[in-house]
């Protein structure tokens, strides 16, 4: 009978056993999470300085590694991965401050959408003279605006602007807030952006007060006479802010790339070299350095150490993971490989026999609809000696099949039922099938294997014997 070819994989089933097994799951997910605790915990040891808490790199075992792996090179390749790491350093180097400038950058954090933004402005008249011994006009406009420029671009005034500001503002992003420009030939505007309108307003007030204190000067160098005119505030679109914004967005992504295709070109074994040496300084560079720092002899003071250990949520996790894991592929596993059968539906679609019903140990079950299906189908097929057969010793097999002859003698006592063991392994069994009209199956799921039915359902054709069905029992 060519029931392999038909075989499949009750997922459904499959499931319901996972979850029987629920309790063992867990324990197992409990277990591997007490061994993913430790090990997390184990691998966790670093040596850090008691006093300061940074940790210790052990130097001598980064140089070891290094070395070693510099010996399966030749000089030009490890002057290559050397080159390669220089590039690398030098555009890691400009990604740092490019990536430091933008995080820290008042103007960069702006939102150019809504730009808080202040405007102070002066006219400037009578800039015109006349000059000697050719009578014209001389427009002295740009270099009066020159003067004002570079007096509110002082070292001093940006250090008062970053005062005002507080907050640790820096002063090399200060000067990015203000600008000073000419309008309309005659128009002085000094123009802040900030982040709110209060800091617009602090930058404006150290600007106006320098711009008073320059007049003076200004005016001795160039004939002119300047007029406040106003202030405005407004929140406006400013697209020369999103430009700068994008651009520093699109060099730091450049330099991003740069840096992951330097070490592109090496070799496997240039590759693991280079790796090593740009996770971290090596302990030939510290040495140089030291070198260099402290020319004299110094005295070396031993700081103290200690190892410090910590639970780490990721082995946990693992842990119990893993643990769950290997219970489930277990159990998935087993069943795959099983060659026991699964369901009732494995009887009646991969051997074509009907299922009579379905009894448990200890319990009635299905008892009455399997009496009547026994009795009404030996009446139909008109069969008189009936034989109940198993392919199991089992003692819940036994004693389910003794219920179901009982049963049938009880209601058809015309029918002549019995029940012996396996025809596989008792040849009184074989004969007394040999001898039957019909058979009685009961196979028990999970234990009676596909082979052996296989098997009994050939002998019983060979013999010509009617199968009336099979009782499942779970």
């Amino acid at each position: 009978m060519n029931y392999r070819d038909e075989q499949e994989i009750d997922l459904l089933d499959l499931c319901r056993q996972i979850l029987k097994k629920w309790k063992l799951i867990i324990a197992f997910a409990l277990i591997g999470l007490v061994i993913g605790s430790a090990v997390g915990y184990v691998k966790s040891a670093k040596v850090v300085e008691v006093e300061t808490g940074e940790t210790v790199v052990d130097q001598a075992a980064v140089t070891s590694g290094i070395n070693s792996l510099k010996e399966k090179l030749s000089d030009r390749e490890v002057t290559e991965v050397e080159m390669s790491v220089n590039a690398y350093n030098y555009y890691n180097k400009l990604y740092a401050n490019k990536e430091k400038y933008i995080n820290s950058s008042i103007r960069m954090q702006l939102d150019a959408d809504k730009v808080p933004t202040m405007v102070a402005s002066y006219r400037i008249s009578n800039y015109y003279k006349v000059s000697y011994p050719d009578i014209s006009e001389v427009n002295d406009i740009n270099n009066i605006i020159a003067v004002y420029y570079k007096a509110l671009n002082d070292e001093k005034v940006i250090a008062k602007v970053a005062k005002a500001l507080g907050d640790g503002v820096a002063e090399n992003y200060v000067k990015e807030l203000y600008s000073v420009g000419l309008e309309a030939n005659s128009i002085l505007n000094i123009t802040v952006t900030a982040r709110n309108e209060e800091e617009c307003k602090k930058v404006l007030d150290v600007l106006t007060q320098e711009l008073d204190a320059q007049i003076p000067t200004a005016t001795d160098l160039y004939e002119h006479d300047i007029e406040y005119l106003n202030t405005y505030f407004s929140v406006n679109v400013n697209t020369g802010i999103l430009s700068e914004q994008q651009t520093q967005v699109d060099a730091l992504k450049n330099l991003q790339n740069v840096m992951l295709t330097v070490g592109n070109s090496l070799t496997a074994d240039q590759k693991a070299l280079y790796t090593k040496l740009i996770d971290g300084d090596t302990a030939e560079e510290t040495e140089v350095t030291e070198v260099e720092a402290q020319p004299e002899e110094t005295e070396v003071v031993e700081t103290e150490k200690t190892v410090v250990r910590s639970f780490d949520i990721k082995y946990a996790v693992l842990g119990l993971l893993a643990g769950a894991f290997i219970v489930v592929l277990w159990i998935c596993l087993e069943y795959i490989l099983s060659q026991t059968i699964k369901t009732k539906e494995d009887i009646s679609e991969l051997f074509k026999v009907s299922i009579l019903g379905i009894m448990k140990d200890g319990e009635d079950g299905e008892l009455g609809m399997i009496t009547a299906g026994v009795g009404l189908g030996a009446q139909k097929a008109d069969l008189k000696k009936l034989y109940a057969i198993s392919t199991i010793g089992d003692n819940t097999v036994s004693a389910i099949t003794n219920q179901v002859v009982d049963a049938v003698k009880q209601n058809y006592s015309e029918l002549s039922v019995e029940c012996g063991n396996s025809v596989l392994t008792d040849p009184a069994s074989l004969a007394k099938l040999a001898e039957s009209d019909g058979v009685i199956m009961v196979e028990k799921l999970r234990t009676s294997k596909y082979e052996d039915i296989a098997k009994e359902l050939e002998l019983a054709k060979n013999y010509g014997v009617k199968v009336l069905g099979c009782v499942v029992v779970e």
